[in-house]
């Protein structure tokens, strides 16, 4: 699968979804809160069709319900929630992997792209190693590219398509959860040098650095 163009401009949907799920996420919208699709239309000064659309995307996502009188209930993000999406997350990647080291030929490039603009950032960093809030922005953009080029490389459509659906709410989260640039990179480099050998251990490794980004997260959120 080759990767798309891809448009600058959002669409009014996408940004109606992208500022509930982050007040969501960050617990500006509380459990049991009601969103009014009418007062979100206001504030971010579109028409409440988008905002309608973006409703419907939270709750495929479990964040919020649409009760049969219209009105949107928040349910939040859950630990329990939380867990189960990492656990997903990882069986879908260790499928790619397995698919991609049983391949005869893999093209890297993308993936070696993504990353060679990983380490662009981190020699920005390269004295405290503390990063700006710009690149931390530009960090989870990346990484969430990283994830998503290996995913590409398993070519599996369905596969590809259904990591897609847990990875929105990971953006918002790993924002959270980047501060020292140089683990990241390391952890990257680990995966993909590993990958690029199509070596068994890969799996282990990938392993790792989920259930290390879990366990990160739900200390963040709920300890």
């Amino acid at each position: 699968m080759k990767r798309s163009g891809r448009s600058t401009k959002k669409s009014a949907y996408i940004i109606a979804v992208e500022y509930l799920r982050e007040k969501i996420i960050l617990k500006e919208y509380k459990s049991g809160d009601f969103i009014s699709e009418a007062d979100i239309a206001m504030e971010l000064s579109m028409s409440r069709g988008p905002v309608r659309k973006a409703l419907l995307i939270l709750e495929s996502e479990g964040l919020a319900e649409i009760k049969e009188n219209g009105r949107t209930k928040v349910i939040g993000l859950t630990r329990q929630y939380l867990s189960d999406m990492f656990d997903l997350r990882l069986l879908l990647a260790k499928e790619a992997v397995i698919r991609i080291t049983a391949q005869d030929f893999t093209d890297f490039s993308p993936v070696l792209t993504t990353f060679k603009q990983m380490l662009l950032i981190s020699e920005e960093n390269n004295v405290s190693d503390q990063i700006s809030e710009e690149n931390r922005k530009r960090l989870v953009e990346l990484d969430y590219t990283f994830h998503s080029d290996i995913m590409n490389l398993s070519e599996n459509r369905a596969l590809f398509n259904a990591w897609k659906t847990v990875n929105p709410l990971m953006k918002v989260l790993m924002l959270q959860n980047i501060d020292r640039i140089s683990i990241e990179i390391e952890r990257h480099k680990s995966i993909l040098d590993s990958l690029m050998r199509k070596e068994e251990k890969c799996l282990e490794i990938l392993q790792d650095h989920l259930l290390s980004a879990k366990n990160d997260l739900l200390k963040i959120y709920y300890d």
